[in-house]
């Protein structure tokens, strides 16, 4: 069921839905192309996966090791039912041996607490109405 975020925002969120071309949510796994079949992805009630769009990433800490370096971030996206979901990763950056590069090895989830502050609505807002003008 789609949540209800105000006129100008809803609409803003119906246009996007639109405008994105939605990708399944990986849950844990490389993050890439190149790996997506080696990818764990969320999954809805009905067992289809849980497409969306990431709409706002707030970058809580790095931490640098001498071979790998952590990312722990609050991101949330626009899925495809209209509503925008938190999810809590850390993100490992590190040499993948099968494809001779380094990239971003995923750990992700559902954040318990859903509210979304005015302050995050507004950068979504923000950041959603930057990219309609982009394809203009």
């Amino acid at each position: 069921m789609k949540k209800q975020y105000g006129r100008y925002l809803d609409e803003t969120i119906d246009f996007a839905l639109k405008l994105y071309q939605l990708h399944s949510i990986a849950k844990e796994g490389y993050d890439g192309f190149m790996h997506a079949s080696e990818c764990n992805y969320f999954r809805k009630g009905d067992g289809t996966y849980l497409r969306g769009y990431s709409v706002l990433t707030t970058v809580n800490h790095i931490e640098k090791k001498t071979e790998k370096k952590l990312t722990f971030s609050k991101d949330v996206y626009l899925t495809d039912n209209g509503t925008l979901q938190k999810f809590y990763s850390v993100t490992e950056w590190s040499y993948c041996d099968k494809c001779k590069r380094t990239h971003p090895y995923i750990h992700r989830e559902l954040a318990k607490d859903q509210t979304l502050s005015e302050n995050e609505l507004e950068k979504i807002e923000e950041f959603i109405t930057a990219s309609f003008n982009l394809i203009k």
